[in-house]
């Protein structure tokens, strides 16, 4: 009947400067990281609800991303799609919070992963964030008591700086 975990990780990520980024690149980018989550989010409110109105947790989890925090030349589509998937989180917390759902954004630097490649060359993979390292946060997060609100997690590399993915 109800819902305990939603967890919004899906993304696509392409690089230009913005005088160059093409209108079509842009708009797949925004539908699949900022309208998917907000339209799946909206249908399943419904069931996160009557999750916590009996007591369990109710949870969003989303994969944000650093570059929502601090963008990088380059990355503004990017950046400014995870950055609403940032507040889409901050908006469920408002909204619902009462009605116990929460929301948290994981906003980690750049992680081994096959979307990471093309900056392997600049960024060594072996100092990139491990997968498991985003999947102990959730885990962590899926431990807490409903009373607990975590709004954003914010991972770096060891070696970066802390406002540079």
């Amino acid at each position: 009947d109800g819902l305990d975990l939603l967890v919004l990780s899906a993304g696509v990520g392409s690089a230009a400067p913005i005088a160059d980024y093409p209108m079509k690149r842009f708009d797949r980018q925004f539908a699949v990281n900022v309208r998917g989550p907000f339209d799946l989010v909206s249908r399943a409110l419904p069931a996160l609800r009557t999750s916590a109105a009996s007591g369990g947790v109710a949870r969003v989890i989303a994969i944000a991303s650093l570059e929502g925090l601090h963008p990088d030349a380059g990355l503004a589509a990017y950046s400014a799609s995870k950055a609403a998937v940032m507040s889409l989180c901050r908006s469920i917390n408002e909204e619902e919070r009462r009605a116990g759902v929460t929301a948290t954004a994981l906003a980690p630097g750049y992680v081994d992963t096959a979307m990471s490649d093309w900056v392997a060359d600049s960024i060594p993979k072996d100092s990139m964030l491990r997968v498991q390292d985003i999947v102990r946060c959730v885990e962590f997060l899926i431990d807490l008591s409903p009373q607990a609100v975590v709004p954003e997690i914010v991972m770096v590399r060891r070696e970066a700086d802390p406002h540079r993915a």
